[in-house]
């Protein structure tokens, strides 16, 4: 594929499940999320998120930061990049349609980043400290963890650590890492804990409907919706006996898999038999958080490891794996048709499942 120009190719990456907005948003809700996000408007949610680390209304001249496709928002995530690292940062388009953060070094470059991270250090010191206590109104509470999502995105910069599983191997395993990057990690965990506190603020002003907990649209595709590549591409065939995700938390478990769509499935869970239950969600949103508390362990098939609900299983130290694929739903939805109990064992550790029993 021949590599078009940087400074044209834009990357709309899927907006942050752990903000709990609803699957199939009203039009008001539409309209709501699109005056958050009002980049023009310095009095927008959006806008005092950004001054709050230093960056007042953003990138001058930048385009719009929402994109809806159908009813799923995506964030120009060349402008995230920008914001948070400067005007050094851009992203390339890889011949796979994947993408990569490269950084442009000139001094101006380098003193923007060096102003960018000392503002983000500067704000998690002050909402840090034990005397700060998070505003009651909502809409300054969505401020806060906007901008705690902007200072997480600058902190995972300053790490080797590039990609979601290097990363959730990072979270659970402090003990084994350096020190400067102990540290980092340790700030991400804590602010992404501060940002779980801060979920409730965005379920009142987006209130879930009673729809199915399915999958919508791409992680993220290039300039338009009709250029989107699927990288987790589902073909018939038949069902794999053993899968690979990101481990988030805990250890070597076996149990019965329940499948769980909707949040009646969690109201309507039985377990006569007493078996030790892996629940598995298509993706994941905070309300999952439910059912923590009646299983052993949970799988997510799509959902990134500082999501919510992967925080709180982290925290938990429940046996957790996320972004197991679209592939992985199918194949246990294919299982369960026999009608049989399906088994499986999973390592957290390493982010493998493998089939047991069916």
């Amino acid at each position: 594929m021949m590599m078009t120009d940087r400074n044209t190719d834009t990357l709309w990456m899927k907006f942050a499940e752990d903000t709990s907005l609803p699957l199939d948003p009203t039009p008001s809700q539409k309209d709501a999320l699109n005056h958050i996000f009002d980049q023009t408007n310095p009095q927008s949610l959006w806008s005092r998120a950004l001054a709050k680390i230093g960056r007042e209304q953003g990138i001058s001249g930048a385009p719009p930061i929402l994109k809806w496709v159908g009813n799923t928002p995506y964030m120009n995530w060349n402008n995230m990049v920008a914001l948070v690292m400067g005007r050094g940062a851009y992203i390339r388009r890889q011949p796979d349609n994947a993408y990569k953060i490269e950084f442009k070094m000139s001094v101006l470059a380098l003193w923007d980043l060096i102003k960018i991270q000392w503002h983000v250090s500067e704000y998690l010191s002050r909402i840090q400290s034990d005397k700060t206590q998070w505003p009651e109104e909502e809409d300054q509470q969505i401020v806060e963890s906007l901008a705690l999502g902007l200072c997480l995105l600058a902190l995972t910069q300053r790490l080797k650590y590039k990609d979601e599983q290097s990363l959730a191997k990072a979270l659970s395993q402090t003990e084994f890492l350096k020190t400067p990057d102990k540290k980092t990690i340790e700030k991400i965990a804590a602010i992404q804990k501060r940002r779980t506190s801060l979920t409730p603020a965005w379920q009142k002003k987006f209130p879930a409907q009673n729809t199915t907990l399915k999958e919508t649209g791409e992680p993220y595709f290039w300039n338009n919706p009709t250029l989107q590549h699927n990288h987790d591409e589902v073909t018939p065939h038949l069902p794999n006996v053993q899968w690979k995700g990101i481990g988030v938390s805990g250890y070597v478990v076996i149990g019965r898999i329940v499948m769980l769509t909707s949040p009646q499935d969690i109201e309507k869970l039985d377990n006569p038999d007493n078996d030790p239950l892996i629940a598995v969600f298509p993706h994941a949103r905070p309300e999952t958080v439910e059912i923590f508390s009646q299983c052993t362990a949970v799988l997510f098939g799509s959902g990134g490891a500082l999501s919510h609900a992967c925080t709180i299983a982290r925290e938990q130290n429940k046996p957790c794996i996320t972004a197991l694929g679209t592939q992985f739903m199918t194949d246990m939805t294919t299982y369960h048709t026999t009608g049989h109990k399906v088994w499986v064992s999973i390592d957290p550790q390493i982010g493998h499942v493998q089939l047991v029993e069916t």
